[in-house]
């Protein structure tokens, strides 16, 4: 893994919204995370988030360092912080049918206003050091392939999804191997957590294949679309067995 400091800076991103919601899915406070991008969270978002959580907020225990910009690449896969330019890309994969799926949070459609609202969460989590995200890049083409985000909260957990063109070449896994390893060794963690949907079958083997092992459910920890909460199936990958 090389790791790259990154001189970008967020000044143009705009935005404003409440809540800390992981993936592109604005204006609702949620904790803690999951792999299919939802969380233990109210269905869609309002201006003012009505108390649908299952649990507080999480907060960056002050023993993490503070973060720095950075790339991650293995020389396949690129993870780089959003930019503002990201936008018009991140409409559209939060469109696609198949997120829209397994994402329930997010909102239906996907608007601009929605991609720039993440952007500007993406923005307050590198400066207030809670969490990492970053774009899952083509290291040769520069093509985007999905989002991948760590969260330094208790626990610290992780969230991700990919846009069509980037599924079935194993660009998740090898983002999820990145994200981990700078996780536990740059950032001092001692474990991570991720949250699937039970039928997220996809999901699952990218956290399998990158070495997380299935740790029981969460009994109605996910809300769908619907309403209705879901189990959550929960996955651990610690230093010790990385």
């Amino acid at each position: 893994m090389r790791v790259r400091e990154v001189t970008t800076t967020f000044d143009n991103f705009g935005g404003h919204s409440v809540g800390g919601t992981p993936l592109p899915i604005p204006n609702r406070e949620v904790k803690p995370g999951c792999a299919d991008g939802t969380r233990g969270a109210s269905p869609r978002e309002s201006r003012t988030p009505p108390n649908y959580l299952r649990r507080g907020p999480r907060e960056r225990p002050s023993s993490f360092p503070r973060l720095t910009l950075v790339e991650l690449t293995d020389g396949i896969v690129l993870l780089r912080p959003p930019e503002s330019g990201d936008a018009d890309w991140i409409v559209e994969a939060c469109r696609d049918p198949v997120n829209q799926r397994w994402l329930p949070g997010l909102p239906a459609p996907y608007r601009s206003a929605d991609a720039i609202w993440w952007l500007d969460h993406c923005r307050r989590g590198w400066e207030d050091s809670s969490a990492a995200s970053f774009l899952v890049l083509d290291a040769r083409t520069g093509a985007r392939l999905g989002a991948i985000e760590a969260r330094f909260g208790l626990p610290p957990d992780v969230g991700y999804w990919l846009a069509p063109e980037g599924r079935g070449r194993g660009a998740m896994t090898r983002a999820l191997v990145l994200v981990s390893r700078y996780a536990l060794d740059e950032r001092e963690i001692e474990s991570l957590e991720l949250y699937t949907l039970p039928d997220n079958v996809a999901s699952q083997r990218v956290a399998e294949r990158a070495g997380y092992r299935r740790e029981g459910s969460r009994p109605q920890h996910i809300f769908r679309r619907d309403g209705s909460l879901s189990d959550a199936h929960r996955y651990v990958l610690r230093r010790a067995e990385n």
